[in-house]
């Protein structure tokens, strides 16, 4: 099962501004949003309803994968995370120079953007996955399959 750490940055999008917000608010919520994903079949980033968003574990071991943006993907070390030549790799798998799948060239995961282009990016790991701790883990599904988090296209946990 793929699980995202709870301070990890979904994108919600409503009316064509893809806002930050970290998975535990899409959580707690009262309501499932749309959220940022990436369309495989399309080869585009496209709008989907986070679905059946839910606490997973109080204290999953993370790793942290350092991203050529200046962020990093925080995650269980079983996260699948879409890669440009491999697909779907196990996060504890990834090497330095892997380029991923990722939101548009130049978005800030930070900021609140108006999405003007579907084209997904690449971000690329710039070191090696390390021990980031323990936290909550939250898990949701999606009609893609996977959901764009801290910039990067994760896999999302399998249907219940």
């Amino acid at each position: 099962m793929s699980v995202i750490a709870g301070k990890c940055r979904l994108f919600s999008i409503e009316n064509h501004h893809v806002s930050p917000s970290p998975i535990e608010k899409v959580v707690v919520g009262e309501f499932w949003p749309d959220v940022l994903a990436y369309d495989e079949k399309k080869v585009r980033l496209v709008a989907v309803r986070a679905e059946h968003p839910r606490l997973h574990d109080l204290d999953k071991e993370l790793l942290s994968v350092p991203l050529s943006n200046g962020g990093a993907l925080v995650c269980e070390k079983g996260q699948k995370v879409l890669t440009l030549d491999r697909g779907y790799v196990i996060a504890a798998e990834v090497s330095k120079g892997d380029e991923l799948v990722s939101s548009w060239a130049g978005h800030d995961p930070s900021k609140t953007h108006f999405m003007t282009q579907p084209r997904p990016g690449k971000l690329v790991v710039t070191d090696v996955p390390s021990d980031a701790g323990k936290d909550r883990t939250f898990a949701l599904t999606t009609a893609t399959g996977n959901v764009v988090c801290e910039g990067v296209v994760v896999a999302t946990a399998e249907e219940l």
